[in-house]
């Protein structure tokens, strides 16, 4: 079983009669996949360093229920607009040091911590897509 990790900037939504479209620029997506495992880990890993289970929620929102941007519903829309800003994330990074404490708990989960903050650097929001 495999995760998207959607980071997602930038985005319009059409919103037609019959459906909802969302409009993005090449530059203004990206993803990265990961395994049930990894997503796992680094839930772990988070609860390691002290986060309580709502800033991981805020931190790795999850789309149980999977977004389609060709096709978006009121559903997807209300939660995209939920997103936690990219700016909250890059502080709960600093406030509980994530990146210097992954060599204290799973060294592998720095790569994946890396692209996470990278994107919130350039303003991405960023969501688990199931």
């Amino acid at each position: 079983m495999q995760f998207s990790i959607d980071a997602i900037r930038n985005f319009l939504i059409h919103d037609m009669e019959s459906y909802r479209e969302m409009i993005l620029q090449e530059n203004d997506y990206d993803n990265m996949k990961w395994s049930y495992t990894t997503f796992i880990d680094m839930n772990n890993y988070l609860k390691k360093t002290n986060m309580d289970q709502e800033e991981i929620q805020e931190l790795l929102s999850v789309s149980r229920e999977g977004i389609s941007f060709g096709s978006v519903t009121k559903r997807d829309m209300l939660f995209i607009h939920s997103l936690t800003s990219p700016n909250r994330c890059l502080e709960l990074v600093e406030t509980y040091k994530l990146m210097e404490r992954t060599n204290e708990y799973v060294p592998n989960m720095k790569e994946e911590l890396q692209w996470l903050k990278d994107r919130w650097e350039k303003g991405f929001y960023i969501f688990v897509n199931q």
